[in-house]
C-alpha cells in the first residue's frame, strides 16, 4: 500500500473497485455495519461511509449505544462492525 509525502496511506479507490469486480461484485454490494453511537465515533463513521460509497459499497450504518453494540457484535447481527481501541500509559491517559 502506498503512502503520500506525509506518510498517510493511499486510499486506492480504483484498485478497490477492480478487486471488487474481480471477486464477483462488479456492481458493488450492500454491507450492514454496526457502529457505536458516540461523539468520538461520529467522524470515523462518516469517513467509513464516504469511502465505502467511493468503491460502490453501500453501507447500511446502524448506530447503536455501547451496550447494544456489544450485544449485537456477539450475536453477529451485522456483516461488519466498527471497532476502535487505544493504548497508552496510565499516567498519560489521566
Amino acid at each position: 500500500m502506498a503512502t503520500d509525502a506525509g506518510g498517510h496511506l493511499d486510499f486506492g479507490a480504483e484498485k478497490a473497485k477492480a478487486l471488487m469486480a474481480e471477486t464477483g461484485f462488479p456492481d458493488g454490494l450492500t454491507d450492514k455495519i454496526i457502529a457505536r453511537q458516540s461523539p468520538s465515533y461520529g467522524p470515523f463513521n462518516q469517513v467509513l461511509q464516504a469511502q465505502s460509497e467511493e468503491v460502490d459499497i453501500k453501507p447500511e450504518l446502524k448506530p447503536v449505544d455501547h451496550a447494544t453494540w456489544h450485544q449485537m457484535t456477539r450475536q453477529y447481527l451485522g456483516s461488519s462492525v466498527t471497532y476502535g481501541a487505544a493504548r497508552c500509559r496510565w499516567r498519560m491517559c489521566v
